[in-house]
């Protein structure tokens, strides 16, 4: 009855309905002054007296209440689990802020109407609205507070609602803190002077720095308004312009140090200013000004994940003291504890985030899994009993995650695993219970929870990936740590995964990768640490267990197990064993390279009907660890060397196979016409770039008669593989750069040649070179020097870069510095631009050619289904242009060759 009395009193003292009250009251007491109701008189003569009487009563009831209350408070000092969130949920339980806001405001109003507003109506008004509803909500207080000190799993119940609260709270926080950030970044990305990540540059000295001032504006950045961060950017564009600047200068640009959600206290700098030029200092208190106005501060706003954090330290502090006094029901309770806080933040992530991409369990939370962690390392240490409760916790957490789409979330409750196994190994003559416990929990999460319970079918390989991922971590602990019992048992467990039960062939694909990781830590340990791991070796190649439903499980295995995630495993272990800043290669693929052969020499693939590109690549960089494997060779592997003989062989057959395969279908594919057009675009922008040689001789005018003119041009082949979607990358857009730089080339050449077969060459020296430059710039209406790439000679003529021009006997003359890719001895080459011939180019028309829009070249490619020497399918480049020579009637071309230049 208790419990329902305290029900309603709940949903009664709601601050909506205890608002309406206290404005009712009040009301309702001010207007019964002028209310006479006269039987009311007889039972109450002096209406002031008993006013007055009914006031002190009503005060000496609320102050012996609240006193007592204040008492029972003390009930909760040390509760049983987290002081706080206790002390939170009872008080709010109990109402007590509404019950002290009527209190209050009930004694003000029996106050009013025994003073100002005497009336026998008040007198009954008071009593049953002030007096009555007071010592009643008083009562059911005082009730409900001695019900829940009887019963202290209650007050547990609240404490833990009361934090599954405060972390949906904290969810909420976070996440649109992290919204915030998000957007203050894309605004920052497009702004060419606002940044917020710190340079690179350590030697960089902020010029200025803007400090947050003042100490009221000390704590959480609440956010940051992106159009004052753009109204910045645009003050700092106009502090100096662009044309201004030396060159080794740089302009402002602004370092944003803050984000929403971060702590700050007063005098941090908020914004560092990295400038080579002095900013004025207008623009400075502009920019200070904007810089305080976008960051938004409160000091009135609590760290929720610093509450959230303080809250679970108190209840992992129980935790461990019921641990250490085996108090088996507290422990098993607080483990529960930690699954629903657990779950809950997951949840609340899923909820309020939508996008686990950006917001996940790992990036925001991982700081409870140190709290979990040392859980279990406590829980390990303290007896089998306690372990074997924390054991249960991780795969009930494991369960939790496996409905949740952050695969991040599952990976971070697995882990818990080889933890808990790592501590109990410490002592595994003491803790064989725990242990076999271990291995039979891990068992089920990986054969059968996680197949069965995943949420989304799709991700069931992957999450059998993490739980085998334990796996491997567990066997790599116990034969590091010398516990070869507890290997092989585990072993025993790990090696037997899937034999019947398995969803797809990647699950048992995923056991032998497994078994090829603890394989290739076992090598590294040998070779680089000098430890004896052959036996072991031997042991882990001889429980390995070939799947008949896939001819070549072994092979994908192999080529499996050298996936990035798995090299994670293998590197972290590999990097465990080097000192503190120490360079050394990490060498973690060869050893997976060479732990996947040797279960091939054991299991010999056979001839796969169709080789893949990841095949063939794991066969090319096997071929290469072959001759360091089999020198490392012991007898304890329990394979034959001879069986090591034969992996070349194998490797060889699915390099050939697959390159057979791959020119079969390479041979057989059309041309794709985007990269075809890819290609074309691409040359066609590397031959409009400008060239001073052609520049000079190249006309635009058109072939009047295209017949009376020479075709210039060339073929060449090229891989097919550019012009076919394959499974090999081949760039056509580099490939076009290529072949376009080569047609400029010829072009060029072509030019060259044309200027010398034109033209007469001379050599003479220095001096004489000079008389001759300057008497020809006399007598030439549009003189033009050639200088053909030698920069001894552009600086004995004084080349001028920014206006090309050279100075030559007290003349300045036009002048054009080329380079040519063919060697010629001539140094500069005189051109009166009034008596020099030109070229005529137009595209090829050609049935075959193609013009290439904004070039004078044509441009064809062909499938010929031509192969070349090693086999491989070519296509046919061609390109070609029509030319013709103009000439004018006096043809006037001079090259000089400078005998006594000195050698560049």
């Amino acid at each position: 009855m208790l419990q329902t009395i305290a029900r309603h009193y709940r949903k009664m003292m709601t601050w909506r309905i205890v608002t309406a009250y206290i404005v009712t009251l009040i009301t309702m007491v001010i207007g019964a002054r002028f209310v006479n109701i006269s039987f009311l008189a007889q039972l109450a003569p002096s209406a002031k007296e008993a006013l007055s009487v009914m006031w002190q009563v009503h005060a000496a009831v609320i102050t012996i209440g609240f006193t007592g209350l204040a008492i029972a408070f003390q009930l909760l000092a040390d509760p049983q689990l987290s002081p706080g969130p206790a002390r939170r949920a009872v008080i709010r339980r109990i109402r007590f802020n509404q019950l002290l806001t009527v209190g209050i405001s009930s004694d003000i109003a029996t106050g009013l109407a025994a003073i100002w507003f005497q009336s026998h109506t008040n007198v009954l008004l008071i009593f049953l609205l002030a007096f009555v509803p007071s010592v009643l909500a008083i009562g059911i207080t005082y009730a409900y507070s001695a019900y829940l000190f009887g019963r202290p799993h209650e007050v547990e119940n609240l404490t833990i609602n009361d934090l599954l609260e405060t972390v949906r709270a904290t969810a909420r926080h976070l996440v649109n803190y992290n919204k915030r950030s998000r957007k203050l970044s894309e605004v920052a990305s497009g702004l060419p002077n606002v940044v917020l990540e710190s340079p690179g540059d350590v030697s960089l000295v902020p010029s200025t720095r803007v400090q947050l001032k003042g100490p009221a504006q000390s704590g959480i950045v609440q956010d940051v308004d992106p159009k004052k961060i753009e109204q910045i950017s645009k003050i700092l564009m106009a502090t100096v312009a662009l044309e201004e600047f030396k060159p080794g200068e740089f302009g402002p640009v602004a370092h944003l140090r803050v984000r929403p959600g971060s702590k700050i206290s007063a005098g941090a700098s908020v914004l560092d200013l990295y400038s080579s030029q002095e900013v004025p200092r207008k623009s400075l208190d502009q920019l200070e000004k904007m810089v305080v106005g976008a960051i938004s501060v409160s000091d009135e706003v609590d760290d929720p994940a610093g509450l959230l954090l303080r809250a679970l330290e108190d209840l992992q502090e129980v935790l461990m003291t019921s641990m250490q006094a085996a108090r088996y029901p507290s422990i098993r309770r607080g483990f529960k504890h930690y699954r629903k806080i657990v779950s809950t933040v997951r949840e609340a992530m899923e909820e309020e985030s939508r996008n686990l991409a950006a917001y996940s369990y790992e990036t925001d939370w991982r700081w409870l899994d140190s709290h979990v962690w040392e859980l279990n390392d406590v829980a390990a240490r303290v007896g089998e009993r306690v372990a074997m409760e924390a054991i249960g916790a991780v795969y009930g957490r494991c369960v939790d995650a496996l409905s949740s789409t952050d695969v991040g979330f599952f990976v971070s409750q697995a882990q818990n695993y080889s933890q808990i196994w790592s501590s109990l190994l410490v002592k595994a003559g003491e803790n064989k219970n725990a242990l076999e416990h271990l291995l039979v929990s891990l068992q089920n999460l990986t054969e059968f929870t996680v197949p069965l319970r995943a949420k989304h079918e799709q991700q069931v390989d992957r999450l059998t990936g993490v739980a085998l991922g334990v796996w491997t971590a567990v066997l790599s602990e116990a034969y590091e740590k010398g516990e070869k019992e507890w290997a092989s048992r585990a072993l025993g467990f790990q090696s037997r995964l899937f034999r019947f039960g398995a969803k797809s062939t990647q699950m048992r694909s995923q056991v032998q990768q497994s078994a090829i990781l603890v394989i290739a830590w076992l090598l590294y340990r040998k070779e680089v640490l000098g430890a004896d791991t052959d036996a072991d070796i031997g042991e882990i190649i001889a429980s390995v267990r070939i799947d008949f439903s896939h001819s070549n499980s072994i092979l994908l295995a192999a080529m499996e197990a050298r996936r990035d995630d798995n090299y994670d495993i293998i590197r972290r272990w590999e990097m465990s064993t080097a000192l503190p800043l120490e360079m050394r290669v990490v060498r973690a693929g060869d050893f997976v390279t060479r732990a996947g052969l040797l279960l091939l020499a054991k299991f010999p693939p056979l001839a796969p009907g169709s080789i893949s590109r990841e095949f063939y690549n794991y066969a090319l960089t096997a071929a290469e660890q072959v001759e360091s494997l089999k020198a490392s060779f012991d007898p304890q592997w329990g394979i034959n060397e001879e069986h090591l003989d034969t992996l070349p062989a194998i490797l060889d057959l699915l390099i050939e196979r697959y390159q057979r395969e791959s020119q079969q279908r390479l041979t057989g594919a059309a041309l794709n016409s985007d990269r075809v057009s890819s290609f074309i675009e691409s040359l066609a922008q590397e031959t409009q770039k400008p060239s001073s040689l052609l520049k000079i001789v190249d006309v635009d005018e058109v072939l009047v008669d295209p017949g009376n003119s020479r075709v210039w041009g060339h073929r060449l082949t090229a891989p097919k593989l550019f012009f076919v979607e394959t499974e090999v990358h081949g760039d056509p857009h580099h490939l076009g750069q290529q072949v376009g730089r080569m047609i400029r080339a010829s072009e060029e050449a072509l030019a060259l040649t044309q200027l010398l077969a034109w033209g007469t060459s001379a050599s003479l020296s220095f001096a004489r070179t000079v008389q001759k430059v300057s008497k020809w710039a006399a007598a030439a209406k549009q003189p033009l020097v050639v200088v053909f790439g030698s920069y001894e000679t552009a600086s004995m003529l004084n080349y001028d870069y920014d206006n090309s021009t050279v100075t030559v006997g007290g003349s300045t003359i036009d002048a054009a510095q080329v380079y040519v890719h063919d060697d010629i001895e001539e140094h500069i080459a005189l051109l009166d631009q009034t008596k020099t011939p030109h070229l005529i180019r137009q595209p090829e028309q050609n049935g075959g050619l193609e013009p290439v829009e904004g070039t004078r070249i044509s441009v064809s490619v062909i499938d010929s289904h031509a192969v070349d020497a090693e086999g491989t399918p070519m296509v046919e480049i061609e390109f070609g242009s029509l030319v013709k020579a103009v000439h004018p009637d006096i043809v006037e071309v001079e090259f000089i060759r400078i005998d006594d230049l000195p050698s560049d």
